[in-house]
């Protein structure tokens, strides 16, 4: 008998880690981050997101746009995932969008001013925007493999 109690025990919270462990799996989304291009896997808390919602997600640079690509496929939900994973914010609203693409709009134009500036000034340093710089690094690793 008490042997029968602990095997039911036994396989109650093996039950229980595994609907935990998918539970805590369904939480996890893939997101396409607009200012970097780069893509990261999400814990999306409470939010209810959907494939082509956006959101905003924290980021190096504190809260980023970003759009759902996958919420429901193994890559997303992959064990290790969830200590790499970062946070949705909350979904994004039209002020957030409207106001993504005024600073896009300013970073380009601050971008651009500082080239005229190199120009004029006949300096010779290389001024790249972070994004470029970071697919140059990346090409660069892997020619040097």
């Amino acid at each position: 008998m008490a042997c029968r109690k602990i095997l039911t025990l036994a396989s109650l919270s093996a039950h229980s880690f595994l609907t935990l462990r998918i539970g805590n799996m369904s939480d996890i989304i893939c997101v396409l981050s607009k200012s970097s291009g780069k893509i990261f896997r999400a814990k999306k808390g409470a939010e209810d997101l959907k494939r082509g919602d956006l959101c905003l997600i924290e980021s190096d640079v504190g809260g980023d746009l970003a759009l759902v690509i996958d919420s429901s496929s193994e890559v997303c939900a992959h064990t290790k995932s969830e200590k790499d994973s970062v946070k949705v914010i909350r979904k994004a609203t039209e002020d957030d969008q409207k106001k993504f693409s005024w600073l896009q709009r300013k970073e380009r134009r601050a971008f651009e001013f500082c080239l005229e500036r190199i120009k004029e000034r006949n300096l010779l340093m290389k001024f790249e925007d972070e994004s470029r710089s970071r697919m140059y690094d990346e090409e660069e690793k892997v020619e040097e493999d």
